[in-house]
């Protein structure tokens, strides 16, 4: 089953906090409600709350995404289109001598949104200069575009604007030395903040206006043990021992002043301390077969004693995959075997997708799928870190008493 079925209990098996799982999703949308995340207790408490962090998602404007985080009024968002962005580029032919035409050859999909003609000569066209998109016709010129005279087209000027990944665009000069500019638009997937605390439920639903198919998503969902300074600003309740320990600390005063407590990436940052030259890799494997039914082993990395390993991104080639191949990343982590198992289908071989896993004895990366598949191509950052009192006190680890306080109360000692 992939993560979806099983978040809860991969919420529930998370050790060493903070952990931020990849949550990865792919699925044919029905018309109207499609429930994709639904969390409550005891999965989610006060002592392990979740946090969203960032969402990506194929664009469409047709469906609506809506989050709800302990069902509160204040913890609800509704939003369309969440992360469709889009990048402009204008495409230059140069001075195209009469008649000639450019080629070029689109290196992603696009749409063309605006063609600029200028006849470069010294007398007016005869014949029109034009845009074509695979063979067809986008725009053409005036066929009596004057001398040194510039053409603007655009909106319901344009036919045949999508321009597929690798389709010939050409650029057709007039009758006379020409000058074409295509701008066109692409759209760039990017990671959306999308933050909210849940303690008590969390629910995740997209709404479509009508049937979507192969609908990919992520989100990242980092689970927490909240440290002192975090409950106070998060307003979690505190223990006795944490009432001391912030009384000791000045713990209070600090989350006032806005001192505490450190975003978890910061926080990461100052605590986790990479291991010189040989801190932080990428590894990149192909899986020449996958055999239908069975977990293929690719990557399998131990740390030294004084280390931890953290499995920081994960990605795949989703390309000529189905739905129902069913195609999987597995992780185990330690002895959780098959911790996690990803949804390759979902992924995009040009993104890593975020994620934070440490591990103490091993990280295993394997390839599973309902159908015989060769060639897969999977990429993940393992970064190597120094195991340090502070780090073995936040895991559970035996710890010296200084490690182990500060790591309560959500300070760097």
């Amino acid at each position: 089953m992939p993560i979806q079925d099983e978040l809860p209990t991969v919420i529930r098996k998370a050790r060493y906090f903070p952990e931020l799982l990849p949550f990865l999703h792919a699925q044919d949308l029905a018309a109207g409600d499609n429930s994709i995340i639904t969390l409550t207790s005891p999965t989610l408490s006060q002592d392990i709350p979740v946090l969203t962090d960032k969402f990506l998602a194929t664009p469409n404007a047709n469906v609506l995404l809506k989050l709800k985080a302990d069902r509160e009024a204040t913890h609800e968002l509704e939003t369309i289109s969440l992360n469709a962005r889009a990048d402009y580029l204008p495409v230059a032919s140069g001075a195209l001598p009469a008649s000639d035409t450019f080629k070029w050859i689109a290196p992603f999909a696009c749409t063309i949104i605006h063609v600029t003609f200028h006849n470069y000569a010294g007398a007016p066209y005869t014949a029109a200069g034009s845009v074509t998109n695979a063979g067809a016709v986008v725009v053409s010129s005036s066929a009596t575009l004057a001398a040194d005279t510039i053409e603007e087209k655009e909106g319901a000027d344009l036919a045949n604007t999508e321009v597929a990944e690798n389709a010939a665009v050409n650029f057709i000069a007039g009758d006379q030395t020409s000058f074409i500019v295509v701008t066109i638009a692409r759209k760039v997937n990017q990671l959306t903040p999308l933050e909210f605390l849940s303690t008590r439920s969390l629910s995740l639903v997209l709404n479509a206006d009508a049937i979507v198919t192969d609908y990919k998503m992520y989100l990242g969902i980092w689970v927490v043990k909240p440290s002192v300074a975090e409950k106070l600003l998060w307003g979690l309740p505190l223990s006795s021992e944490d009432k001391a320990l912030s009384l000791k600390r000045g713990i209070s005063d600090s989350v006032e002043k806005g001192i505490l407590p450190f975003p978890i990436p910061y926080q990461i940052e100052r605590e986790f301390i990479a291991l010189g030259p040989f801190g932080k890799r990428t590894y990149a494997e192909i899986v020449a077969n996958v055999v239908s039914g069975q977990t293929t082993p690719s990557i399998t990395i131990s740390p030294m004693s004084d280390e931890v390993l953290v499995l920081e991104s994960v990605t795949g080639d989703n390309a000529a995959l189905t739905l129902a191949n069913n195609a999987q990343i597995y992780v185990t982590r330690d002895d959780d075997r098959d911790y996690l198992k990803l949804p390759v289908f979902a992924m995009d071989q040009a993104y890593d997708f975020p994620c934070w896993i440490p591990a103490l004895r091993k990280l295993e990366i394997g390839y599973y799928a309902d159908a015989n598949l060769a060639n897969r191509y999977i990429r993940v950052v393992i970064g190597r870190y120094k195991l340090s009192e502070l780090i073995k006190a936040r895991f559970g680890q035996p710890a010296t008493v200084e490690a182990i306080e500060a790591a309560k109360a959500g300070v760097i000692p």
